[in-house]
């Protein structure tokens, strides 16, 4: 199935009237995209443009496929963009080079038009993508047109950058450019932030790879975008971990920005109420956090954890109930009966989601998309074996779901494999019967037994070396296995 997309024409934007930008939903089979299709969220309604007029251009064109020309073309059509702006302070006519690229496409273009709608060229895939690399160099979160000019000259053989090259338009000097402009733009004021060890992004680990997207929990995750469109605090009642791992995935609903148009740009915190707890001011500090939250644009969302501990914090059940904050919390349906006995008010305010357990398959998907988050804390290899054999022992834990006590076996597995390659068998016999060997001379000196003791320096001695060779030599990632996990299983009585 080849990879397409197509946009509509003449949608209207609500607030000034103007042409609606296209969306990741004008796209069709925009999931196909992987990667690429996940950068949409991130582009300005300008750099979206550019994309819708680059299509239209392959229309006209009668081109197969859209090309960096074609993006180039597009962003040429808008000239209240800062990409075209840049453009003519380097002295380029932008009517004049449309025309002429126009007039040179033509000829070349099919006799005929293509009997299905354009498709993403490679080259074009890949400027996408050096425009993200320009807008993270810069700092900045969202992918404008600058950055799509950028990615278009970052190949000097690519044909839209040959185009630019002849007004001596080059990737390194507009580059420099661009970063010294945006240097001399006035500095923001400094964000919000949460006290120290308080709180942590979990949108943010979804940024850094930490969190992997599975299909799991889908119809609880769709139940929570409800509860946020709603206006409501979240009840996660079931297993403490799965809960755990459902908020992670609706952090990565959050920031890949898979949601409704009110809920975009939001992000999801970590409230660790251990350590708040711990703190000599930890009112101060939970004052804070409120504050903070309530500063941030666009309305975070606070995961607070166990129920138990905040629901005993007077201030923070005030702003819940003030709506000052959103939060998440954690619990099992018995405490939350007991909480919404206790506080009526306060718990209609709040959407119970019960969670679901995963099954075998769904929890084999899950560790083999978070495999590398073991692999890099234990610095080893985790084989497709040793996954299916922590799921086929993890079904004999008892009043444990399926998805934890793999994940806990799965663990406790690399932390063996970890400790025996430190230290294998072989290593720890030689240092057995190195300090075996000290104790027999230490006993043979204090009789005064010289005529043996050279024969047990010298083996004490091939023994040291050994052990100093062994410890020295370089030695490959140790591998997780099925044997790993059935040892690992066996101690832990599974």
């Amino acid at each position: 199935m080849r990879e397409r997309f197509s946009a509509p024409m003449g949608a209207c934007d609500k607030h000034d009237g103007s042409p609606l930008a296209p969306t990741p939903r004008h796209f069709s089979d925009a999931a196909a995209f992987g990667a690429t299709a996940m950068l949409w969220e991130r582009f300005t309604e300008q750099a979206l443009k550019a994309f819708l007029n680059a299509k239209n251009w392959a229309n006209r064109l009668r081109s197969p496929t859209v090309t960096p020309e074609h993006l180039l073309l597009g962003l040429l059509d808008d000239e209240s963009a800062l990409a075209v702006q840049l453009l003519q302070q380097w002295g380029v006519d932008p009517q004049q080079l449309r025309a002429e690229m126009e007039r040179q496409l033509a000829l070349t273009a099919p006799r005929r038009p293509p009997t299905e709608p354009p498709i993403w060229s490679p080259a074009l895939q890949q400027t996408v993508h050096w425009a993200a690399e320009e807008a993270r160099a810069l700092r900045e979160n969202r992918i404008e047109s600058v950055h799509l000019l950028l990615g278009l000259l970052r190949d000097r053989h690519n044909p839209a950058a040959r185009w630019l090259a002849r007004y001596g338009l080059l990737w390194d000097e507009l580059r420099r450019r661009v970063h010294a402009m945006k240097a001399s733009e006035p500095e923001q004021a400094t964000p919000p932030r949460f006290p120290a060890d308080v709180a942590w992004d979990l949108t943010a680990k979804v940024d850094e790879g930490d969190i992997q997207p599975v299909p799991l929990w889908q119809r609880e995750r769709l139940h929570l975008k409800l509860a946020l469109l709603q206006g409501k605090h979240i009840a996660l009642l079931g297993d403490w971990d799965l809960a755990v791992l459902l908020a992670e995935q609706a952090a990565w609903d959050l920031a890949q920005e898979m949601l409704p148009e009110t809920l975009r740009g939001r992000r999801l915190f970590w409230v660790n109420g251990t350590a708040l707890m711990a703190r000599a001011d930890r009112d101060a500090a939970l004052a804070d956090v409120i504050d903070a939250a309530q500063a941030m644009l666009p309305q975070p969302v606070l995961v607070l954890g166990a129920l138990e501990w905040w629901a005993a914090m007077g201030h923070l059940c005030a702003a819940l109930a003030q709506r000052h904050i959103c939060a998440v919390t954690l619990t099992d349906a018995t405490r939350w009966d007991g909480f919404a006995r206790r506080l009526p008010d306060l718990a209609a305010l709040f959407c119970p989601i019960r969670i679901g357990e995963p099954t075998a398959r769904e929890a084999l998907e899950w560790l083999r998309a978070h495999k590398h988050r073991y692999e890099q804390q234990y610095r080893l290899e985790i084989s497709e074996e040793a996954l299916l054999a922590a799921i086929k022992k993890a079904a004999h834990a008892p009043s444990r779901p399926l998805l934890t006590a793999a994940r806990q076996l799965l663990e406790a597995a690399c932390a063996y494999a970890q400790l025996d390659a430190a230290a294998p068998q072989e290593m720890r016999d030689l240092q057995a019967e190195l300090t075996l060997l000290h104790a027999q001379m230490q006993d043979l000196i204090k009789v005064g037994d010289h005529e043996h003791l050279p024969a047990l320096m010298e083996r004490a001695f091939v023994l040291q070396k050994r052990l100093d060779d062994w410890r020295t030599s370089p030695s490959p990632s140790p591998c997780v296995g099925a044997a790993h996990i059935y040892a690992t299983a066996q101690l832990l009585h599974l």
